[in-house]
């Protein structure tokens, strides 16, 4: 037996020695026994006899007893889940998944528990489907400078609607050739003949309906045209709705309605509602079935089922949840009806040919894929799982034979270290990676005000959640700590408290009711939130966490700062069409850097003029902002900021590089760290000139699953 579990021996055997009692399985299970003593006696079983049977039978007779405390049901959870891994039986994912969801609060046991459900999943597709199931890559050219991106597919399962971001042109994919073809001429992002969003191609391939605008603002309308190219009509104007933007996103199966949503302006600075609209295509009158406040973090996708009766999708049960459920809406309007609910996220995929519902769902502790009936537009049954760890796909729907198309993004995330001359702008160490016990699963590095610390978030597959891995600088020692709550993917900022001993950081609670900042115990990873009221987006706060900063007005164009112990508010920055981006307060507390593209601007903290350190006009041919990072010296006299693109003669290049520029402003210089994917966080090392940055860039690839669905 192991030293770890030595007590748990002698306080086994000292209480076999002085009490009587049954035999089972050969070890001695007194009425009276302890339930710390039947633990160990499992763990002899296991580690000491190597009889995994006994042990799981001793396991299972130990959660059966009435008042064990959570610590060590959950500890007899991970035991008896490994002996299942070790006799290879699939009963391990179950007890895995009911430890993350009964015992949440242990949170030692439930990474544990995460990491193996995340390991499951690595896996390969094929090992986890029954027999006959296939999973085929599709392979088609992308093009380039923006790409195609695929919205839906033909009921043949021959083509892809698609729209080709490189050129503003609606295109059809064809899967047997795995070439595109543009079936819009608008040139190459001619403002003037306008360009192309969302194109859905109809269930028998023969027209796509797509959303066309002259700018990014204004003049929205909903189009057909023929998969030849001809016949080129509008549908709908999107002003007649008070609706500048929308999205089409299915064709009835008899071909006479395109369902579009359609959304005021361009969110979130435009309406706030999202109406959900059948427009007929051979003329008559536009329905709106219904009506939903517009959340910018969730957009459904409306898609007729197979009889044409009735419309899936998912949305929030409330505004600001993470949670969303599904819902199917009868075209004819009225009430819709929730199915499958359940306190998760729940994503639609698509609908069966026999009219059953497809969808993921994170209930596990990881993002499955599951099936439930549904007969006259209500549920009928208990959702079924079909494919455990499918992960976040893009569904593009369910051809009539029943197969799923659908792309996978891949984030590819990692932290590297290095060294930076702020007056000439040369690293004087080349980039090396903060670990190497994580593939293409790091962000957010960051370091303690003194350095005892270093901390980054690591990513799961699967969908499980993800965890923060905490190193002790001095001996290089590493632990994992899962929060009790969940990080945002989206807008993770993951940094350390003044304190030391614990975080802040950007997510959700685990009840999903909207993103906040939380205060995470670096020892415990219990969660306290601090603000959930700001738009939570963009924002950071000072170095001495007493203020936060966020954006806010009309059109997010202005920066406030509220006082997280006493609640006051102030306006510090009004200004400007476009909103504030990027925020990051200089170590010193006194101001402020954010971007207003095209400029990067400073202001104090506590209000004043705000100065413009560097913009593109100012450095014509040097840099194309875009969606921009942000980190100050640690002395804050140089600001560093991150552009996506960098421009040459008659190019542009799709790099990210880091610059760098005096605080008081003067000639913003490139740094020699150019990277082909984007650079992120940064974080400085107090106690040396190193620092950290993270990196981010995304794969996407497409795929077909075919004979998953069970026989009808």
């Amino acid at each position: 037996m192991t030293t770890k579990h030595s007590w748990f021996k002698v306080a086994f055997m000292a209480a076999v020695m002085t009490a009587g009692g049954a035999q089972v399985h050969g070890v001695q299970q007194p009425d009276a026994l302890s339930a710390d003593a039947l633990l160990g006696a499992a763990l002899h079983q296991e580690e000491v006899e190597g009889n995994l049977e006994a042990a799981i039978a001793t396991y299972q007779a130990l959660l059966a007893r009435p008042g064990i405390s959570p610590a060590l049901a959950a500890n007899a959870l991970v035991r008896m889940a490994a002996c299942y891994e070790t006799l290879g039986r699939p009963e391990a994912r179950d007890v895995y998944e009911r430890l993350v969801r009964d015992y949440s609060n242990q949170r030692e046991q439930v990474v544990t528990a995460q990491a193996r459900l995340a390991a499951f999943t690595a896996r390969s597709a094929e090992s986890q489907l029954p027999a006959g199931v296939t999973i085929r890559k599709l392979d088609f050219d992308a093009g380039s400078n923006g790409g195609v991106t695929p919205w839906n597919v033909s009921q043949d399962g021959r083509y892809l609607g698609a729209t080709d971001y490189g050129t503003g042109n609606a295109a059809i994919v064809d899967l047997r050739s795995g070439e595109h073809r543009n079936v819009t001429d608008y040139g190459n992002w001619n403002v003037e003949n306008g360009f192309v969003d969302v194109s859905v191609i109809s269930r028998d391939g023969e027209r796509i309906a797509f959303w066309h605008y002259k700018d990014r603002a204004t003049e929205g309308n909903l189009r057909v045209v023929n998969a030849d190219g001809t016949g080129e009509r509008v549908l709908l104007m999107g002003e007649d709705f008070d609706r500048g933007w929308g999205i089409p996103t299915d064709w009835s199966p008899d071909g006479r309605y395109v369902v579009v949503q359609l959304e005021g302006g361009i969110p979130p600075g435009g309406g706030h509602y999202i109406d959900f609209a059948l427009v007929p295509v051979d003329g008559g009158e536009v329905r709106v079935v219904k009506t939903l406040p517009l959340t910018a973090r969730h957009r459904p996708k409306l898609v007729f089922s197979p009889d044409g009766r009735y419309l899936a999708y998912d949305f929030p049960p409330q505004a600001g949840a993470r949670q969303t459920d599904l819902y199917v809406l009868p075209v004819t309007g009225g009430q819709e009806t929730a199915v499958a609910t359940h306190p998760a996220r729940d994503t639609f995929v698509g609908w069966t040919p026999n009219g059953d519902l497809l969808f993921l769902s994170d209930r596990t502790g990881t993002i499955d894929l599951y099936r439930v009936a549904v007969e006259n537009g209500r549920q009928s049954g208990e959702p079924q799982l079909l494919k455990n760890g499918a992960g976040e796909i893009q569904s593009f729907g369910v051809s009539a034979s029943g197969a799923l198309y659908y792309s996978e993004t891949r984030d590819e995330r990692n932290g590297y270290f290095a060294s930076i001359d702020f007056a000439t702008g040369r690293l004087t160490s080349q980039p090396v990676k903060v670990t190497d016990r994580f593939q293409d699963s790091v962000s957010m590095p960051s370091w303690s005000d003194d350095g005892r610390y270093f901390s980054y978030v690591r990513h799961h597959d699967g969908g499980a959640a993800p965890t923060v891995i905490i190193r002790d600088v001095a001996s290089g020692d590493e632990r994992e700590l899962l929060p009790a709550m969940t990080l945002d993917g989206q807008h993770a900022k993951v940094r350390w408290h003044p304190d030391g001993r614990s975080l802040l950081a950007v997510g959700t609670q685990r009840d999903q009711s909207g993103l906040g900042l939380f205060r995470i115990s670096a020892d415990t990873g219990a969660a306290a939130l601090v603000d959930g009221t700001a738009g939570l987006g963009v924002l950071d706060w000072s170095p001495d966490a007493t203020w936060l900063f966020y954006s806010g007005g009309d059109g997010a164009n202005s920066v406030f700062r509220r006082n997280l112990e006493t609640g006051d508010e102030q306006t510090i920055y009004v200004g400007g069409e476009r909103r504030t981006r990027s925020y990051r307060v200089s170590p010193d507390g006194s101001r402020i850097a954010f971007v207003q593209r095209p400029t990067l601007r400073v202001v104090p903290t506590d209000s004043g003029p705000f100065r413009e350190i560097v913009s593109r006009q100012s450095q014509p041919g040097a840099f194309a902002f875009s969606s921009l990072n942000i980190a100050w010296s640690k002395d804050s006299r140089y600001i560093l900021f991150v552009t996506d693109k960098m421009e040459g003669p008659g190019q542009v290049e799709d790099r990210s590089a880091l610059w760098i520029v005096p605080a008081e402003g003067g000639e913003a210089q490139r740094t020699d760290l150019v990277l082909p994917s984007r650079i992120g966080e940064i974080s400085f090392d107090p106690n040396s000139d190193r620092f950290a940055f993270a990196t981010d860039s995304r794969r996407t690839e497409f795929w077909v699953m075919e004979n998953f669905l069970p026989a009808q």
